[in-house]
């Protein structure tokens, strides 16, 4: 039997940033999925149901940083701290394979290939697994953060952790704020979907392609990728 399920959002949500309502709906999706997939609460996944509005060309292009800005965002990280440390490894892994937040929540360490020096990431948008060489300084920033850092055994496999007890796996929205206040403590106005823009911005400037970048981006329709 078909239905329509429609949802009633705050009136206030006018009010929150699009990353924002993004992040949310990137929430909820998950929520879904995880009470059809995990829990079978519900009979049929209706995670494809949370849709946003349509997406148009933007009157401004995506926001991207300079390589002094990259050098300055790496380089105010306090990698003596553990949060620091996580934050670093997170905020390589957006930056060197422009994943979003909700891909880099979901990391676990059998998706990691230190020998091969490549990553799985088996939940993307566009429903296509992808495996992606693992630049050296990721790696390492991976390598340092697992082997220092996080807790040696905290109840699951997600690379990423809350830092206190009980160490939940970190979400995406905790990802999306911890890499805004390591952009407000190296003086720039950005966001995490800027590390996404700029390693598109990167892969346009060697020569990739637009559909190149698609894939590497894990869209599902090019439009998404020249908005990109």
């Amino acid at each position: 039997m078909s239905f329509i399920w429609t949802l009633s959002w705050p009136k206030e949500i006018k009010n929150y940033a699009p990353e924002t309502r993004i992040h949310e709906r990137s929430n909820l999706r998950g929520f879904l999925r995880y009470l059809y997939q995990e829990r079978a609460v519900i009979r049929q996944d209706l995670s494809a149901l949370i849709q946003g509005p349509p997406v148009f060309a933007q009157s401004n292009p995506p926001r991207f940083l300079t390589l002094e800005q990259t050098r300055k965002l790496l380089e105010s990280i306090d990698v003596n701290h553990p949060q620091g440390l996580r934050s670093y490894a997170m905020i390589h892994l957006m930056l060197s394979l422009g994943l979003r937040p909700g891909e880099v929540c979901k990391i676990s360490l059998d998706d990691i290939g230190f020998q091969k020096k490549e990553i799985c990431i088996p939940d993307r948008k566009n429903a296509i697994p992808a495996r992606m060489p693992l630049p050296c300084d990721t790696l390492k920033a991976l390598a340092g953060y697992i082997a220092w850092e996080r807790p040696k055994d905290p109840g699951h496999r997600f690379v990423f952790c809350a830092t206190r007890p009980p160490f939940k796996p970190i979400t995406s929205m905790a990802i999306s704020l911890d890499t805004s206040a390591c952009f407000r403590k190296a003086g720039i106005k950005g966001s995490a979907y800027w590390l996404r823009h700029t390693y598109a911005q990167n892969l346009l400037q060697s020569g990739a392609s637009i559909f190149e970048i698609k894939e590497m981006l894990g869209h599902d329709i090019i439009k998404t990728s020249n908005a990109t």
